[in-house]
């Protein structure tokens, strides 16, 4: 798929909903006559089916073709995408309230209340975190005409850059998306990072609370996509470490073996060590740990053996608890000792960590600040 196909057709729909956009508001103004006010009308919904007609000729290949496709967006949602999209460019302020986006597609009452579906949290917009609602304190939940919408991030930064992106750029994307060989141990470790920044999103949906703000997750997606992305992206992990001719000689993995340590451990060493990294502070709720790596509230129950005290973690002193009541595993801040974090990155005195390696991991931190390039990957992998 040349980047420029998608461009073009972009274009074409960013233009016809321009079009669009001004009739609508000749329409809204209560200006035109009763004659050019049917026309307009008339115009407008023509103007909304040649849009439908369009989007079908996105690149299914495409990062926001295949965005598209997988949440099978209807004409009357893109065009609600196309006028958020259009606030954001052209306005300091990037919300608009339910009711201005749903007068851009209806006039009689009837269709303005269906078209108020579309705005509702069940609905693929919101479901799926395409745009975002403004809630506050004072806020009618239910009230979705009133509620003020933004785009999300993902997909402003999707429609950027299919205008920004080189001619070579959705191959450079996919090939980010393809299984490859680990060069070394970071770039292992990172990869078990990524993995449990997904199982943190799954966890926000489930658990309905936000999840370590700090890494700007949202709860955008249903839990059924999430656990999709994290089959998806562990199997690529296990392709990945396949085609790695030395991967047993991985500091990581040397500890995974050691331990007998399974995928859950891992992920709760590996989001303590970024917790470590990344914040300064070393702390973590063990009730946080246990939803982060738990499927739903009953396996909740069954997960506190991952933190008990004869769990492989605690016994091996792989995991430190502090601050208990009662004796109470549960009530404890958990943190990882020393020896610990070196095993992990390959400081141990067995294995030192190269210059290469220290190089990449400060790259990766550098550029962490938002976790937003590795979710637009997952969002172009078909």
């Amino acid at each position: 798929m040349a980047a420029s196909n998608e461009r073009a057709v972009l274009k074409r729909i960013l233009d016809r909903y321009d079009d669009l956009g001004a009739m609508r508001e000749r329409l809204l103004s209560g200006s035109a006559s009763a004659t050019e006010s049917r026309s307009l009308v008339l115009k407008s919904r023509r103007a909304v089916d040649a849009i439908g007609r369009d989007v079908h000729h996105l690149p299914v290949a495409s990062a926001l073709g295949s965005l598209l496709q997988r949440y099978k967006l209807t004409k009357f949602e893109f065009v609600i995408l196309l006028a958020l999209l259009r606030r954001r460019l052209v306005h300091e302020n990037p919300y608009m309230k339910g009711r201005e986006l749903v007068a851009l597609l209806f006039e009689s009452s009837f269709d303005v209340l269906r078209g108020a579906n579309y705005l509702d949290p069940t609905g693929a917009l919101q479901s799926a975190g395409l745009i975002i609602p403004d809630v506050r304190e004072d806020a009618v939940d239910d009230d979705w005409l009133d509620m003020p919408f933004k785009l999300s991030d993902r997909v402003f930064r999707l429609v950027r850059g299919a205008f920004l992106a080189h001619p070579g750029g959705a191959a450079l994307l996919r090939g980010r998306s393809r299984a490859t060989a680990y060069k070394h141990n970071a770039a292992f470790v990172l990869d078990w990072r990524r993995l449990s920044l997904l199982y943190r999103k799954r966890a926000a949906r489930i658990f309905q609370f936000d999840y370590w703000d700090d890494v700007g997750l949202g709860t955008a997606e249903t839990v059924t996509a999430l656990r999709q992305q994290i089959d998806r992206f562990r199997g690529r992990m296990t392709e990945s470490f396949a085609l790695t001719k030395k991967g047993q000689d991985f500091a990581l993995e040397q500890l995974r073996a050691e331990f007998k340590l399974g995928d859950e451990e891992t992920l709760i060493l590996v989001t303590l060590l970024f917790q470590e990294l990344m914040e300064g502070s070393a702390f973590l709720d063990a009730v946080d740990l246990l939803k982060l790596i738990s499927a739903d509230e009953e396996d909740l129950l069954k997960k506190r053996r991952f933190l008990a005290k004869r769990s492989t973690l605690v016994k091996n002193n792989l995991v430190a608890l502090e601050e208990t009541v009662h004796d109470k595993e549960l009530t404890a801040e958990v943190y990882l000792p020393n020896w610990v974090t070196d095993r992990i990155l390959g400081q141990d005195a067995k294995q030192k960590i190269d210059a290469d390696t220290k190089l990449d991991f400060h790259e990766y931190l550098k550029d962490l600040g938002s976790s937003d390039q590795f979710f637009d990957d997952l969002e172009s992998d078909p």
